[in-house]
């Protein structure tokens, strides 16, 4: 959307212009260069990890090759690693804590009327 718009004003509102431009200058310069090529490729490879960790259950499926990687690499022993995950999840509870209290704290205020208590409350003092 913002190469569109950028091409765009770039060709002053000229579809043929905005799409010389996009095609021609942009991406047929970019391709040209092998560095831009072993970007592109690594974004795409990376944009479809991400996609498959979202269709499959992110967390888990991150989780694992972390894990993976870290044996491979010989940076922390598997125990360290297994001991350290629900250490983990403990420090997440406060966090999680906090933000269900946060949005049963907003439910019960729109529930209310909260926000049309204080609308009609300024309103007066005006």
């Amino acid at each position: 959307m913002g190469i569109v718009v950028g091409g765009l004003l770039y060709a002053d509102f000229s579809l043929e212009g905005t799409l010389t431009h996009i095609f021609n200058d942009g991406v047929a310069a970019s391709l040209s260069d092998s560095y831009n090529v072993g970007i592109l490729v690594f974004l795409v490879i990376l944009g479809i990890l991400v996609v498959l960790m979202n269709k499959a259950g992110g967390s888990a499926v991150a989780l694992i090759l972390i894990v993976i990687y870290y044996l491979i690499r010989r940076v922390i022993p598997f125990t360290e690693i297994a001991s350290s995950i629900p250490e983990g999840f403990k420090s997440m509870v406060p966090a999680i804590l906090i933000l269900t209290f946060a949005w049963s704290l907003e439910a019960m205020t729109d529930s209310l009327g909260a926000k049309q208590f204080v609308d009609l409350f300024f309103e007066k003092k005006r």
